[in-house]
């Protein structure tokens, strides 16, 4: 992935609905997209940060936008994007033990619950076997 990275973020990180589609628009309205408009894309660029979140550093900072994070570095989509994205993940870092999810206050916070759930019951059980596969065929 060079540059790229994937951020894991707690709102994004199990957040499907049946659709990716579904998914980025949810991101993309829900507290994520206002933590980063009015937070995270104000304090990156004052700290010289905001390349942490850029594909390639010689974008315009200007073109660094919750729907470019969204489609380029948050995980976000139905339970096999997520596990794919996941799994890229994987692979570029050459494995992990432990997902880590960053929270934001959730409103309301059966959102929350219902993507921790839908992560431990849907994805994981993919990104394993997809582990497992990779294992297998080495």
């Amino acid at each position: 992935m060079g540059r790229s990275q994937i951020v894991l973020h707690g709102e994004l990180l199990g957040k499907y609905i049946d659709t990716s589609s579904g998914a980025r628009k949810e991101a993309l309205e829900g507290v994520m997209s206002r933590d980063f408009e009015n937070y995270f894309l104000k304090s990156l660029p004052m700290m010289k940060m905001l390349d942490l979140v850029k594909k390639d550093p010689n974008m315009a900072d200007s073109d660094v936008t919750p729907e470019y994070l969204v489609d380029n570095i948050f995980v976000v989509g139905n339970a096999e994007d997520v596990a794919e994205k996941l799994f890229s993940l994987h692979e570029t870092v050459g494995g992990f033990g432990t997902l880590l999810a960053m929270g934001h206050e959730w409103n309301p916070r059966t959102k929350w619950q219902n993507s921790m759930k839908l992560l431990k019951e849907n994805v994981i059980p993919i990104l394993d076997n997809m582990i497992a596969s990779k294992s297998d065929s080495t």
